[in-house]
């Protein structure tokens, strides 16, 4: 069986490649010319260079693909035109390409996001029928490409799947939490309210594996979560325990005004910030908590790790010694 992952480098792309490689599958890894491929290399995984705006590219990577994982995609961006190129149009070139040279097909997984639906209602989980409503633009371009997969399955078949926050190892943002914490700082994100459903890394790749090698799957679109919700403050808590620090919190205010710092310095040398004023802001002000029975009901998921089994894993995994 012939797998071809987009995206990766990427922190979920490269998990679900090792996990396919693992199975048996001949991994096709995509990545782009300028991607860093650290931790792909260390799976033994030989990258297919290519680009979702590089057509011909797109074409030999498809190539006799059994089974295609989309994950590749542009969440920040100055701007809409980056998000749609990416995120819209590279979606539908990589489609045309498995049409032309993909005939066997078996299923065409496409990694969008709970940013695609939108903000759910403060303590209504957000189900799979419920309007869309994205508040970016990441959101917006994500939905659209969802319309096209759709279309798509008309030809072969297609299924979307939509991860919340995704925990896990290597993940940029939980790093960026980890060093706080080691600092003895502690950033208090959202409020005290449950505002999130969350996933851990190895549970949303068997959920993407079910979309592939379920036939109930095909022509659906799904939500996937731990089945719980919670206060952005609950990950925290737990990490600072784990790591044995007695922290000292951060206030929304401050986080902000150093969101804005970071963002005009790293600006400045042309690097991603870790910390970003609009994200902040929509982790503060909106409820982002979804409903993942139809996935449960239909593909039999199941997660494995709860969150602080799952935080256990990244703390082991991080190196750090605990109370040092």
């Amino acid at each position: 069986m012939k797998a071809l992952v987009t995206g990766a480098s990427g922190f979920i792309g490269g998990h679900l490649a090792a996990e396919l490689d693992r199975r048996g599958y001949e991994v096709r890894a995509l990545v782009r010319p300028t991607s860093n491929l650290r931790w792909l290399e260390q799976t033994g995984l030989t990258p297919v260079r290519g680009d979702l705006g590089d057509k011909l590219s797109l074409r030999e990577a498809a190539a006799g693909a059994d089974l295609v994982f989309h994950l590749a995609g542009v969440i920040h961006a100055p701007g809409w035109e980056k998000h749609r190129a990416v995120n819209i149009e590279g979606t539908e070139n990589l489609l045309a390409a498995c049409e032309q040279a993909a005939p066997r097909l078996q299923r065409f997984v496409f990694v969008s996001s709970i940013s695609a639906s939108g903000p759910s209602l403060k303590g209504r989980p957000k189900t799979e029928e419920d309007a869309c409503r994205p508040i970016s633009a990441y959101g917006q371009t994500k939905l659209l490409a969802e319309g096209i997969v759709r279309r798509y399955g008309a030809k072969f078949p297609v299924v979307t799947l939509r991860p919340p926050n995704v925990l896990g190892a290597r993940e940029r943002e939980v790093q960026a939490v980890l060093r706080a914490l080691r600092h003895r700082l502690k950033p208090l994100l959202g409020t005290k309210d449950k505002q999130t459903s969350f996933i851990m890394v190895e549970d949303l790749v068997e959920a993407i594996l079910l979309c592939a090698e379920k036939k109930e799957a095909a022509g659906q679109t799904y939500h996937v979560t731990d089945g719980r919700a919670y206060s952005w403050r609950e990950p925290l808590d737990i990490l600072s325990r784990l790591l044995g620090r007695r922290c000292l919190p951060l206030p929304y205010g401050l986080l902000t005004t150093l969101a804005g710092l970071a963002e005009l310095s790293f600006k400045l040398l042309g690097r991603r910030p870790p910390l970003r004023r609009s994200s902040l802001g929509s982790i503060h002000d909106h409820y982002w908590i979804f409903d993942s029975s139809k996935i449960e009901r239909e593909l039999g998921f199941r997660p494995r790790l709860t969150l602080e089994e799952g935080l256990r894993r990244i703390v082991a995994q991080s190196g750090f010694s605990p109370g040092r």
